[in-house]
């Protein structure tokens, strides 16, 4: 191999590990956002919103979900619709 082309390669490398790095950072960035404003059943009503999955509540749990969907809509994470 011509060794210009062995140094593009490792610079390209380098940036890609770079990149690479960042969106590491973010993600654990992120994830501790998350966890430390939704609770597990929060989240799961995010997902569950996401992929317009239906489920039935039972009167004992309505408001608990009532409170969980008012926590999301003024994070910002979910609309009325």
């Amino acid at each position: 191999m011509a060794p210009s082309y062995l140094a593009a390669l490792r610079s390209s490398s380098r940036a890609f590990q770079r990149r690479q790095i960042l969106n590491e950072t973010a993600i654990a960035q992120l994830r501790f956002i998350v966890e430390g404003f939704l609770t597990h059943n929060e989240y799961k009503h995010l997902i569950n919103i996401r992929n317009n999955v239906e489920y039935e509540v039972r009167g004992d749990a309505a408001a608990t979900l009532a409170a969980e969907l008012r926590h999301l809509r003024a994070l910002g994470l979910s609309s009325r619709r």
